[in-house]
């Protein structure tokens, strides 16, 4: 993916700019890598592993600690296509709908924290 950023900029009444992107690099500790795999499964609304390093063009190791960062922070949730057969299970990553309630609810508690 060329561009990284998630285009939506806010402004804040100080007249300072952030992206979407920065905001959850800030919060969440976010790297390029876990951005472009974030966007990637939003584009894709869901995608296997070999999906994603295919879009991507990262390595298999890095795609899955991308996954893994997203899936413990909440962003993204899997499910098992394939069991019982030999080899691995495969599964399919897909974004967590409430993304959204989960961002204000974080930025309610720093809120709340400053306001203590």
């Amino acid at each position: 993916m060329e561009n990284l950023e998630i285009k939506k900029e806010i402004v804040t009444k100080s007249g300072k700019r952030m992206t979407i992107s920065s905001l959850l690099r800030m919060l969440y500790g976010l790297n390029d890598t876990d951005i472009e795999i974030y966007l990637t499964l939003k584009e894709m609304k869901n995608a296997t592993i070999k999906d994603i390093i295919d879009k991507t063009h990262k390595n298999k190791p890095t795609v899955i600690r991308s996954l893994k960062i997203l899936e413990t922070l909440g962003f993204v949730s899997k499910e098992k296509l394939r069991s019982g057969e030999k080899g691995r299970p495969i599964y399919r990553y897909y974004l967590n709908t409430k993304i959204e309630k989960m961002i204000i609810s974080d930025l309610k508690e720093i809120i709340e924290s400053l306001n203590a």
